[in-house]
């Protein structure tokens, strides 16, 4: 390993001013805190191959994060520059595994300006002029950013204009601020979006339908204005037939049309109606059906996309609140296979259900229990007969909530399932996972279902630097969080509702001997061990970690050294003259995170000059700081993953 001198680390921290305005530790700053500090006279005192800096510091000489990601947050009250407020910058910076001083130098927002065009977004049969005016009525609307593109494990940040939309030319009703009419102005970094149109739901026939837009281009130019292209709606007319003789009917179910690609909605909901003439009787086979026939106005195109490819929206449909049952999505050229335009769906088999009644208790006790449950099966498990689910290899998912007393009823398809059951995280219970529940096609009320929970498992820890002095981290934050890649679902899954099952944890603080305890569900979890800066020890993170839940797990975690960076984080600011300088972000909240794959750390994340799309390729969270009023900051960058 390279060993640099401390002359090294001293001159990166004096060429930035850090070792006079920043807060890199130094003696007497850890001499302040009780706890147990990353201290040194000598290079002894830290190990093989690290080194003892000026200032008293334990360093590592080399680290294993050679390429990082940062985020920059401007403080929402230390900045003057407008625009800035709520505005998160993103950089890649390598070359970082021997440390050194990092520069993040931003341009200022561009002030992006937009009209649209309503008439062009709205329905079918509502843009010609008619007595009185078009029928189009006055809406606010949100029109929501996205960065286009999305990294796992970096939380998603969005940025949104309201405005209203209206028919221009017509009276403006007093509730209306014109200067909104129709236009919006948002803040955004420079980058790629996607912009999602999104008039607010209401129930009127000529409402602007939402759309999606992609490959918006957002510059430097520090504001620019444009029409937003819009995407004239079509039509799907919708059928579903529904025997008579059911127990219940889809009186109040709602239909809409969704992106098969980003989820993003793409029609305002229609609900399905009662009554004549729209709730008719007619026949599948030989037996009376009820037919619900309903009208959706959609965006059948996705400006921007590249290789946009039609018919791929998915049809809807989901039962009221508060009601159990299926939410059920189709892909809509399959629908139109015999007329465009027009969908016949025979929804008989869903008519198959049989009620399941049971209770849930506590294992140790007996006593019952309150809780979320989830029912999940593969078209494949389902014995449903009829054509219905024929070449659907999604899955058929049905919540329900508990009774106060435990006890649930859920209607459900025969079939074979898996249920997730989660109480109360207040109740000191695990979250439970069932498989192989089967439900058979008779009798129509099957009950006496028991569903137990146990007592919530401990993962517990012992944390000691992994210098010779084997120093114990007292009151380091221990946060332990569900690995983004067993949540990441399709926009297909997300569609049905069917959110992926998400272990819960608590959180914990170390004690003076370095230990920690906190209960968890079952899962994978990444677990960080976050200590003071003034301790001089960097974040300690350990991924993937599994956890059966059966029994405590314990965990002897090493503290890596710290790899220590100097930085500043700035705004190139336009002056009257038209030149730019430099300005500080003070007061700036920083995170630094690793590229990762299931291997492990990816020290080399780009391939011909864009992040890799490989599957798995995400980021960890490393490390956290903030920027102080000149905009310099000090970086403890964790030599490696535990």
């Amino acid at each position: 390993m390279k060993r640099l001198p401390a002359a090294r680390w001293l001159a990166s921290l004096m060429a930035l001013g850090v070792s006079a305005g920043c807060s890199v530790p130094d003696l007497a700053d850890r001499a302040q805190i009780e706890t147990p500090t990353n201290s040194c006279e000598s290079d002894a005192e830290c190990g093989d191959g690290n080194v003892c800096v000026g200032a008293g510091l334990c360093v590592a000489t080399e680290g294993a994060f050679d390429t990082v990601l940062l985020t920059v947050s401007p403080s929402a009250t230390a900045n003057t520059v407008p625009g800035v407020s709520g505005v998160r910058f993103v950089s890649t910076q390598s070359g970082l595994s021997l440390g050194g001083d990092i520069i993040l130098d931003f341009q200022p927002p561009t002030r992006l300006t937009a009209t649209i065009d309503p008439l062009m977004a709205s329905p079918m049969g509502c843009t010609l002029p008619a007595e009185g005016g078009t029928g189009i009525p006055f809406v606010q609307a949100a029109v929501t950013f996205t960065p286009a593109e999305r990294i796992l494990g970096l939380p998603l940040k969005t940025y949104t204009a309201n405005l209203w939309l209206g028919p221009p030319g017509e009276p403006i009703p007093p509730e209306v601020n014109e200067d909104e009419l129709n236009r919006f102005s948002v803040d955004l970094p420079a980058g790629k979006y996607e912009a999602s149109v999104q008039p607010e739901t209401t129930s009127e026939a000529c409402a602007p339908v939402p759309y999606l837009l992609e490959g918006v281009t957002v510059g430097t130019q520090g504001a620019v204005s444009l029409d937003l292209p819009v995407v004239a709606p079509q039509r799907l007319v919708a059928t579903f037939l529904w025997p008579a003789s059911a127990e219940h009917d889809l009186e109040g179910w709602s239909v809409d049309m969704v992106d098969s690609a980003t989820g993003h909605v793409l029609s305002q909901p229609r609900t399905l109606p009662s009554g004549p003439p729209f709730s008719t009787v007619h026949t599948i086979g030989t037996e009376p059906a009820l037919e619900y026939r309903v009208e959706i106005d959609f965006a059948a195109e996705v400006p921007g996309r590249e290789n946009f490819v039609a018919g791929e929206e998915l049809l809807r449909l989901r039962p009221p609140k508060n009601t159990s049952g299926p939410t059920m999505v189709w892909v809509r050229t399959g629908l139109e296979a015999l007329t465009p335009g027009e969908a016949l769906i025979d929804m008989s088999d869903l008519a198959q259900t049989v009620e399941l009644e049971g209770v849930v208790e506590i294992s140790e006790t007996g006593v019952s229990q309150a809780a979320s449950l989830i029912f999940t099966a593969k078209a494949e498990e389902l014995l449903a007969e009829g054509d219905f689910f024929i070449g659907n290899t999604s899955t058929y998912s049905v919540s329900v909530e508990t009774e106060e007393d435990g006890s649930f009823s859920v209607p459900l398809l025969p079939g074979t399932y898996t249920v997730f059951a989660t109480p109360d995280q207040s109740s000191g219970l695990a979250a439970t996972k069932i498989e192989g529940w089967s439900v058979a096609p008779e009798p129509a009320v099957q009950a006496g279902r028991l569903l137990s929970l146990g007592q919530s498992r401990s993962i517990r820890g012992l944390t000691t630097s992994s210098t010779p002095a084997a120093t114990p981290i007292v009151g380091a934050t221990v946060q332990a969080a569900a690995s983004p890649g067993a949540l990441n679902v399709g926009a297909f899954v997300d569609a049905r509702g069917q959110k992926p099952f998400a272990p819960r944890a608590g959180n914990s603080t170390t004690d003076g001997s370095g230990a920690f305890e906190f209960v968890a569900d079952p899962g994978t979890y990444d677990i960080s061990v976050r200590p003071m800066q003034e301790t001089g020890f960097p974040w300690l993170v350990r991924p993937n970690v599994e956890f059966t839940g059966e029994e405590n797990r314990q965990l002897d975690l090493k503290m890596p050294l710290p790899v220590l960076h100097a930085g500043v984080a700035r705004l190139n600011v336009e002056t009257s003259n038209g030149s730019y300088e430099p300005s500080a972000l003070s007061g700036a909240l920083i995170r630094v995170y690793v590229y990762v794959d299931a291997a492990g750390v990816v020290s080399d994340p780009f391939e011909d000059g864009s992040v890799r799309t490989r599957p798995g390729l995400g980021v960890l969270q490393v490390a956290e700081t903030r920027a102080d009023d000149s905009g310099i900051f000090d970086l403890l960058l964790p030599a490696s993953l535990n």
